[in-house]
Formats: structure tokens, sequence, C-alpha cells
């Protein structure tokens, strides 16, 4: 097993107080949430509320055999079907599987799936909810690899015609596609697995696919043997079941958005932040034909499109009937209708994820629907050789790379400066500062106005010395390019774009050097209620 270690989330940068808290002063929080999922008695006391519900199985099994699930997929889906629980997981349909933490998500769902079943004496399956349903088009085109030079390569798929504010899931892959993969295998190193993994890839991103079967096919290559299976929402059987969830919040008109600002203001109160805020004058409810357009109330009616035109609530309500695939929920609602489908016992979030759920514990006792769990999603940092090296050599922490500047790196170099130079240049300074201000002492009493002109020759002095001590500083970089590259390297690695790996890098990088098992490596190392980011060895 490759080496591991963790660092709390409280040492990190960029963590926010509501996150923070629910990991370690639940009591802090726990009027927004169900129970805390840290605690073991509480998965037995949401399970005792769940009924299964068989109905989805179907059609996702028909899904994901369409999408080369294997057997254990398989297995997940007919367990679903005989009334398993279940812990559920999601991202947006990014190309090449999104960011690492996309993989990082579906396999926290696995590993608490195995955790709750055990705990439970009963079957609980992991599923990934692909938002298909999103119409953000520019955050799903793109994502970045690192290159055998180790530079950062952002990898953005450019369809011929933009699909402006279309639902992304369907849409088919232009052949462009194709040019985006060779440019990733390009610029990619070689390996044993490089072509295996390539050539996969190739097949879930064929043009033609749609956007949420190539995502699908892809997570299910990487997830393979896990058991986790794919949740397609746009599927029409599942919108005809969130249908009459629909139908409530358009008969309800604003009720759900008051009950939500009415938890954002006592999250506010308590000095945390809202991730999100109903729109005055929309529901939580999409509506696309093609555009995906919030839909708008207004005493006249409602508004579908965004020209303005109004149409009855009854002309709405029976659009809904006929075409229930139209509808969508936007963030807030989404997870409303994801646990009207299916029996869920705990939903893998992200920090953010986490922040959408505080304000929807009134959402659901509204609409009589039972509030999962919300586990964090494991988090990690793949730290290989070369960056290991260069923070074990210099002693650098690794929340020290992170930072946009290149205060560490001088640091690093001033080791390598003649020993005695920060020295001489202490002594300068004290000089300059000591003879100046004896000067003045001096000339004060003979002519008061020659003061200033001590003061400004001083800060002339210390400048032209700083200029100096930068000039020598620059010098010694240039002698010590080697180490500045290793820096450079090591933050690249990392911290891609000065974010967090998992944020910014997509797992093909990985899969390319070590191989499918590269899942696997994670799916052992990280442990599935932890409270800490993990820094992965391979």
């Amino acid at each position: 097993m490759p080496h591991i270690s963790t660092l709390d989330y409280r040492k990190l940068p960029s963590y926010k107080p509501l996150f923070l808290d629910y990991l370690n002063k639940f009591d802090a929080l726990s009027p927004f949430f169900a129970a805390d999922p840290f605690d073991a008695a509480a998965w037995g006391d949401v399970a005792a509320k769940l009924e299964g519900k068989g109905a989805t199985a179907g059609p996702l099994r028909k899904l994901n055999v369409s999408l080369g699930a294997d057997e254990a997929a398989l297995a997940s889906l007919h367990a679903l079907g005989d009334g398993a629980l279940v812990v559920v997981s999601g991202q947006q349909v990014g190309i090449f599987g999104g960011p690492l933490y996309t993989i990082a998500k579906a396999l926290t769902a696995v590993q608490l799936a195995r955790l709750a079943e055990q705990r439970l004496g009963r079957r609980v399956v992991p599923l990934f909810w692909m938002d298909a349903d999103d119409h953000d088009f520019a955050e799903v085109q793109k994502t970045s690899i690192l290159t055998r030079g180790n530079e950062l390569l952002d990898l953005r798929y450019e369809p011929p015609r933009a699909p402006g504010r279309q639902p992304v899931g369907p849409l088919a892959l232009a052949p462009e596609i194709s040019a985006v993969i060779d440019k990733a295998g390009e610029a990619l190193g070689d390996s044993e697995f490089k072509e295996d993994v390539l050539t996969s890839l190739r097949s879930s991103y064929a043009p033609g696919r749609s956007m949420a079967d190539a995502f699908g096919a892809w997570l299910l290559r990487m997830t393979r043997g896990t058991g986790l299976a794919v949740i397609d929402p746009t599927l029409p059987e599942l919108k005809a079941i969130g249908a009459s969830l629909f139908a409530r919040e358009l008969e309800e008109a604003s009720e759900s958005s008051a009950i939500i600002n009415r938890t954002s203001e006592e999250l506010v109160a308590r000095g945390y932040h809202v991730q999100a805020s109903p729109t005055d004058g929309q529901l939580n409810l999409f509506y696309a034909d093609p555009d995906r357009t919030a839909i708008g109330v207004s005493e006249g009616g409602m508004r579908l499109t965004p020209d303005g035109t109004t149409v009855s609530k009854k002309d709405v309500l029976k659009r809904l009937q006929d075409e229930p695939s139209q509808f969508s929920p936007n963030v807030l609602l989404r997870p409303i209708y994801q646990d009207t489908l299916f029996p869920t016992l705990a939903y893998v979030a992200g920090p953010s994820e986490l922040a959408y759920f505080a304000q929807l514990r009134g959402l659901y006792e509204h609409f009589g629907v039972v509030m999962p769990l919300i586990a964090s999603r494991a988090s990690f940092t793949v730290v290989e050789r070369a960056p290991a090296r260069f923070l074990e050599r210099y002693d650098v922490s690794f929340v020290e790379l992170k930072s946009n500047d290149e205060s560490i790196l001088n640091n690093i170099l001033r080791q390598h400066t003649p020993p005695g130079l920060d020295e001489d240049l202490a002594r300068a300074r004290n000089c300059i500062e000591d003879i100046t201000s004896a000067l003045e002492r001096d000339l004060a009493p003979v002519d008061a106005s020659l003061v200033p002109t001590v003061k400004s020759t001083r800060g002339k002095l210390l400048h032209h010395l700083k200029e100096l001590e930068s000039k020598a500083l620059r010098a010694v970089k240039r002698k010590n390019e080697t180490v500045r590259q290793q820096f450079f390297a090591s933050r690249t690695a990392l911290f891609p774009g000065f974010t967090f790996q998992e944020r910014r890098l997509s797992p093909l990088g990985f899969l390319a050097k070590y191989g499918w098992h590269f899942a696997t490596m994670i799916e052992e190392s990280v442990e599935p209620q932890s409270k800490a980011h993990t820094l992965f060895y391979p």
C-alpha cells in the first residue's frame, strides 16, 4: 500500500467555518442537518426511516449496461431493486471525468456503502448522480493534466457550435473531442499503461455519444470492481417519478424559497455563510425547450422563456404532465428530487455542497422526504517522488507551496548564498542608520533645515543597498537554476494553478502513469470518514 499522511483541514487555507465546524463542532450545526455522520448510531436512525424504492432499478440497469457496467455495478442495481438503501454522490459531467475530486467522491460513496452494510446488517449500494441537467457548458468543457515536462496543460473541448444554455448531458460529442484526446496523449509521458488508458478514453468519449453517457462510461471504467453504478437524472422514467415533486413546486409558487430563506437567515445569525439564495420571482425549477430557463412567477402567470412571455399555471402543469423531461430542479431542489427517487442513507458532498445542504433541512421536512446523512468526501493530493524529495530536502511544508509568491524559494536560495553575505548586508544597513543618525544629531543644532536632507540621504542609501541585495539574490538564483526549476515543478505538481490538485487536475494523467490500479490505490488509502486531507505517496 502507498504511504500516506494526513493534514487537519483547520491547518489548510480556504476552508470556511461552516465546513470546519461541521467536522469538528457538529453541535453548532445540528439544527440544520439530519444527524452527525460521524456518530455510528445515526446511520441506524436514518435507515429506520427509509423504505426501499425499487422502481428506479430497471431504468438504471438498462443505462449502466449500455455504458459497459461490470457485474459488481449490476449487482448493486439488482440489490436496489430488492430494497437496498443507497449512498449517493454526484458531479457535473465534465470531460474525461472532471477533476480528481470526482473520483474521490465516487470512491468515498463506495467505502461508506460498505461501512454502512457492516453497521446495519443490510444491503447498501453506492450510486453516482451525473448532473446531466446542468447547463453550464463552460464549467464542464475543460480539464487539466501535467505534461511529461511537468507543465500544466489545459485541455478544452470546443464544439463547432456553442450549446448556449441547453442541458449539457444530452449534448452529442462533436469530432473535435478526438483532437482533445490526441493532444492529451501527445503531452503525457510514456508508460506501459498509457495506450490502454487512452484507448478506453477514446471509446468512452467517442464522437456522437452524449456528454452524460461518455462521462458515465469513463467513470464506470475507472471504478470497475467497486460496485458503483451511475444515475442519469434526465432519464424519462426518473423524470416521470419526479413530476409530482415538480408539480408541487409549481403549485406552491414561492413557498420552498421562503423556507430556504428562513433557514439561511438562521445560518447567518449563527455566523455562517449562505452558499446559494433563491432568486426573487423565480421557482427552484427550470424548464428547457431547448435552452434551460429558471421558471419565473408573476401575477400574469409563469415565464418559461427569457423573453418574458407568460403562460398560465394550468398550462405549465399540463406541459409537466405531457413532457416531464423538460423540467429539472435547481441546485437547491435537486437533492429533494434525488431523495424522492432513491432511499438515500447518505450523500457524499464536497465542502461547498455541504453548505448547500445546511439550507435544506426545512425543505426536506416540507416535502416529506427523509433527509440523508451528509458525509464529507475524501480529499487527497498525490505527492509523487520528485516533489516529495524536494519537500524533504529543503524542509518545506506542503501548505507553504500553495502561496502565489516566491518567498519560500527565496528562503531556500538564501541557504546557498555566501555565508557572510546576509551578515555583511545587515552590518551595512546598521552602519547607514548609525552614521546618518549621528549626522542628524550633529547638524540639528547648526542648521535644522539640513535634517530632512540627511533623512533623504539615508533613504537613498538604504534604497541602493536594497537594490544591491536584490541583484545579489538574483545572481544566486542564476547559480541555483536547478533549485528554482525543482521549486516550480513541485509547486505546479501539488498546487497546479495555485489551487489544490484535486480541484484542477484530471485523473487521466495518473491513470496513464500508474494504470487502472490508481483508483484502487486511492480507494484503499483514503479513510471513508476522515476529517483530514490525505497526502498520498504512490
